[in-house]
């Protein structure tokens, strides 16, 4: 969402110029006393890597099969 601030002194400006957690738009001069700041707020949070879920999905999936693959032995060796 993209946020606007008109600011006048000079250490709003910076500070928000600055500020690592904020991506500048645009910066336009409103007079000769003030600034037109736009800017958006990054995302906190990390996005994660698309190959992750697979591995953990090949993972679990082979785990099961097994899993169920014994069980499967187990019950033929009880009725056989």
């Amino acid at each position: 969402m993209t946020k606007t601030s008109l600011l006048k002194s000079p250490a709003d400006y910076f500070s928000l110029v600055l500020d690592k957690k904020i991506d500048i738009a645009q910066i336009m001069p409103v007079g000769e006393e003030m600034m037109r700041v736009t800017y958006k707020e990054k995302d906190s949070y990390i996005r994660e890597n698309a190959c992750s879920n697979v591995v953990v999905a090949l993972y679990t999936t082979r785990f099961l099969f097994f899993s169920l693959t014994h069980a499967y032995n187990v019950v033929l060796v009880l009725h056989a």
